[in-house]
């Protein structure tokens, strides 16, 4: 497997670009250093073990919600990514509840697409809620497609494809993710130097059997990330499994052309373009010089429909289709397939799965 690219050491905080200079060119503003965040000496969290068997061990990340940690799992030695509530949440039953349907929802999901959660539940010393999960290597798709651009067609299919078995899990569980983007994906290194493509962040998913009657978001309210938003979820209406199905197909078109399927600088223009804009066809040739295949396009045209019930049935048969594309291409490489193989070795530089982190 080639080495991995040093991973830079600064990055800016308006466009979140990682590089080395101290000045970002696009926004002009001093950049940091991306430990800026894991050299807080006076955090208690660490070096703490939490619920008696999981020790914190370094900051990776942190949002409005929680914080992601690197530690063990003591018993076995397992390295795990910790995920604790914000101290100002820990106390407030709302966040406490999101956090164990949160939980609750993801350990429902087996696949070898999606980051497993071992554990979750609240430290009795601390009263902190926590959430124990795979630690993963790798870096998201974000930070894939802003250094290296647009993939080939046949790339982007053998990443979508592994996506697509990802959300085959969802529907399969009852559970749609509602935010799926390539900051929410993880691509890690595999056996064979081949990558593994693993869904992360289930921190507004919609578990579609859970019935109780006080929502944990109000009602009518679009919950996602605007480029990547289903038409239903910009109206607040019911979602499904086509609305993670809709999220992928923006996902693919900006894996092929370098952006999502709308961009705007306003969030009103992006719903408004997601409920009434048709898509446009693909350019051919696609940025990369390749040109865009037939069944591609009209994959796309199905997943981004308007109306739900246009779009594919379900992921089954987009897997299936994607797949396809992979082999009829000259020198492409089939999607990893599902076999579980031995557990592999975290990479030199371990990105962070944050679950509903930001």
């Amino acid at each position: 497997m080639a080495a991995q690219p040093p991973t830079p050491a600064r990055f800016c905080p308006l466009c979140e670009t990682r590089l080395d200079a101290a000045v970002c060119p696009v926004d002009q503003v001093p950049t940091v250093r991306t430990d800026f965040d894991s050299a807080a000496l006076d955090d208690p969290s660490l070096g703490s073990v939490i619920a008696g068997r999981f020790k914190v061990e370094r900051l990776l990340g942190q949002g409005a919600t929680g914080r992601v940690y690197a530690g063990v799992q003591l018993s076995v030695e397992r390295p795990v990514a910790l995920k604790l509530l914000q101290p100002h949440h820990a106390r407030d039953r709302h966040h406490v509840r999101r956090f164990y349907r949160e939980a609750r929802a993801a350990t429902r999901l087996e696949s070898p697409h999606i980051v497993r959660v071992y554990d979750f539940g609240v430290d009795d010393e601390t009263r902190t809620p926590f959430i124990a999960m795979e630690l993963l290597g790798g870096e998201t798709l974000r930070d894939r497609l802003r250094r290296d651009g647009p993939m080939t067609p046949q790339a982007a299919a053998g990443v979508g494809a592994q996506l697509a078995r990802a959300l085959v899990a969802f529907a399969g569980a009852g559970i749609v993710h509602r935010d799926l983007k390539p900051a929410n994906i993880m691509l890690v290194p595999g056996s064979g130097g081949a990558e593994v493509v693993k869904v992360t962040d289930f921190g507004v998913a919609k578990d579609l059997g859970d019935h109780d009657t006080e929502p944990l978001t109000q009602r009518g309210a679009a919950v996602g990330t605007p480029a990547y938003m289903a038409p239903e979820q910009v109206t607040g209406g019911p979602v499904s499994a086509q609305t993670d199905l809709y999220a992928l197909g923006c996902v693919l078109h900006e894996l092929v052309t370098g952006r999502p399927p709308f961009a705007h600088d306003g969030r009103a223009e992006l719903l408004v373009d997601h409920l009434l804009t048709p898509v446009a066809p693909l350019p051919s040739p696609l940025p990369t010089g390749a040109p865009a295949p037939p069944e591609l396009a009209a994959l796309l045209a199905r997943l981004l429909a308007k109306a739900p019930g246009d779009r594919p049935e379900s992921a089954v048969a987009v897997a299936a289709a994607l797949v396809a594309i992979t082999e009829r291409a000259p020198g492409s490489v089939a999607p990893r397939r599902e076999a579980r193989g031995p557990g592999r070795r975290l990479g030199a530089g371990v990105a962070l799965v944050v679950v509903g982190v930001a």
